[in-house]
């Protein structure tokens, strides 16, 4: 298997003041190079490093792994401090080796809304006297757009794929059967499953399925918007443990997460088999897969990705056009444009890739309103993505093509329907002639299995009849009311019973 020292060998001795990029998957040894070959070797030299993180996790996690001896030469950051510290004075204290770790955030940070600051500074300025080293599993629309506009030489660009050895299947299945998926693996393994959500609101959700069964954890930001109760939250801040072998895990068996955690938290858990990510997208999603990290021959995962139907594409293409349209207004009708902002007390949050920073000259006036470069490239690109996955077989043969790519395996379709038809057939042979109360366990089980079935949220009497005789089914379920004496008397029950079909 080639690492990153493999491929790079003795070349970062030639490096000077320019622009490297390291490309390389999940497992690659991306950060093991940085830390343990060239450290040792800026410190020899006399010489520092800089290394920027785009989370807190990430931070101290590096922070952690720096020998005590090269500590004098190195300084680990965020990207966020040094944004705020370029506001401040415009600049930053040298360092003969600038590395930026997770660098596709300066296009795919969802939580910042000025990653153009340093993305400037970074291609802009700092290679006029350092090394500047871009470092990410996911950074295609970063280094495509450093080799479009000739700012790093073909042969500074280092690319490794990743390790995905450790996964046996990678399944698509459709968000509505997540919660049936995850049951399945809860009754038959004691494995541990790691869930990325889409949404604030598709954590909700699964807070109110599994509550105390698992973990929840978002943005700290994202905290004061949820319907899940902050004490439960503060739980899932601190949910990712050490353990006794060394490994970094959780102790419950799910942990239901947005993208906070897409990088900066390596999971190492033989017993965490299962990843399912819904996020959209692409970048991400590798990202957030990534997080369970191989510990050797006897690890084994499989991943579950959630399907992207056409409307939510076409959703995803208005708002990236409705994006691009302001910029529009922005950049030809400036008097037009800051109207709409002075009468819209939502506006940087609807349209994120304008900020407030350092006054820009507008002709007649000054405005305080900029726009995010790296976003709006960003923004172009989704936009493409999505015309493209509209015209040419949706998000499920765009997704097939990239696991491909990335990680040498074919994405596997579930029949989720099907299976859910034979569990409801199942179901009812082995519950034929019992008495199914509204407050039972079964009756329950009823109407969840024929919701998912029908893509209903209610499920009368009538209507799952008809359901079992368009099917051929050879069941009828029929109303009662108990008459007898006891807890249950004059209570309605249903009943299922064997017909002909």
């Amino acid at each position: 298997m080639k690492h990153v020292t493999d491929c790079i060998g003795e070349e970062y001795k030639t490096w000077e003041n320019e622009i490297i990029a390291i490309e390389a998957g999940t497992g690659r040894g991306k950060t093991y190079f940085i830390i343990n070959v060239l450290l040792p070797y800026a410190k020899s030299h006399g010489k520092r490093m800089l290394y920027l993180c785009n989370r807190k996790e990430l931070q101290r996690q590096i922070e952690e792994t720096i020998p005590q001896d090269c500590k004098p030469f190195s300084k680990v950051i965020t990207y966020q401090l040094l944004e705020s510290a370029l506001q401040g004075k415009g600049t930053y204290e040298h360092y003969d080796y600038v590395v930026a770790d997770e660098a596709h955030y300066l296009f795919d940070d969802s939580y910042n809304q000025q990653t153009d600051i340093s993305g400037k500074y970074l291609v802009n300025i700092v290679p006029h006297n350092s090394t500047l080293i871009l470092m990410s599993a996911t950074g295609d629309l970063l280094f495509s757009a450093l080799h479009r506009f000739k700012k790093i030489k073909p042969n500074r660009h280092y690319k490794i794929q990743g390790y995905y050895d450790f996964v046996e299947h990678v399944y698509l299945y459709e968000k509505k059967y997540a919660e049936d998926l995850i049951d399945k693996i809860l009754n038959q393994s004691e494995a541990k499953v790691l869930f990325f959500c889409d949404s604030l609101h598709r954590l909700g959700e699964m807070y109110k399925i599994y509550r105390d069964k698992a973990y929840y954890r978002c943005s700290n930001k994202s905290q004061k918007s949820s319907i899940i109760p902050l004490n439960v939250l503060k739980e899932g801040d601190r949910c990712i443990i050490d353990s006794e072998n060394g490994c970094k895990t959780f102790d419950r068996r799910i942990l239901f997460t947005t993208t906070v955690i897409d990088n900066g938290v390596d999971i190492k858990d033989l017993n965490l088999r299962y990843v399912f990510s819904e996020v959209f997208d692409f970048n991400t999603l590798i990202q957030s897969l990534g997080r369970k990290r191989c510990l050797g021959s006897n690890d084994r995962c499989t991943y579950y990705i959630a399907n992207h139907v056409n409307a939510e594409i076409s959703r995803k293409y208005r708002e990236a056009n409705e994006q691009l349209e302001m910029i529009e207004l922005y950049e030809n009708d400036y008097p037009n444009f800051k109207r709409l902002v002075d009468k819209d007390r939502s506006f940087f949050k609807n349209y994120p890739v304008f900020y407030i920073g350092a006054d820009t000259k507008k002709p007649g006036e000054l405005t305080p309103i900029n726009i995010n470069s790296m976003q709006r490239y960003k923004i172009q690109s989704i936009k493409d993505d999505c015309k493209e996955m509209l015209a040419k077989g949706g998000y499920s043969q765009k997704l097939q093509a990239l696991i491909k790519e990335v990680m040498q395996k074919d994405l596997e379709e579930i029949d989720c329907h099907k299976q859910m038809q034979k569990y409801f057939s199942e179901f009812l042979q082995k519950n034929t002639n019992v008495e199914m109360y509204r407050d039972s366990a079964q009756y329950k089980k009823l109407k969840h299995g024929f919701e998912k079935m029908k893509c209903k949220k209610t499920s009368s009497l009538r209507s799952i009849n008809e359901y079992l005789f368009e099917q051929k089914m050879p069941y009828k379920i029929e109303s009662h009311v108990c008459r007898e004496r006891g807890e249950h008397r004059d209570k309605t029950y249903w009943l299922i019973k064997h017909s002909e079909p």
